[in-house]
């Protein structure tokens, strides 16, 4: 399997890069990244597939921190509640009952 970096290919390369005092940057380069994620998937389907899982669980997990907000309150939710939850604690949750109730 090629590894798709943009690190120095060779010895030579890499005791040239040492010896400038430049410090190596980490691929962040979408289209290599993309190149990786094919290669991933040709050479290693269970590995792909695994790691796509991975990426979009932490993609919601970014979304659901973002956008969640208490229905009563409107607090940004803590990050130990459930995904499902509308409520920050049960004080806003009582007090969001009541005032359903009251009306």
């Amino acid at each position: 399997m090629l590894f798709s970096t943009d690190l120095p290919n060779g010895l030579n390369a890499v005791l040239r890069h040492i010896s400038s005092g430049a410090s190596i940057l980490s691929n962040v380069r979408k289209e290599a990244d993309a190149s990786f994620m094919r290669e991933l998937q040709r050479t290693d389907p269970c590995r792909h597939s695994g790691l796509l899982k991975n990426m979009q669980k932490a993609a919601v997990v970014t979304l659901r921190s973002a956008e969640s907000r208490c229905s009563h309150c409107d607090l940004v939710l803590p990050s130990e509640k459930r995904r499902d939850s509308r409520y920050c604690d049960t004080a806003c949750k009582m007090g969001a009952f009541r005032s359903r109730d009251a009306a």
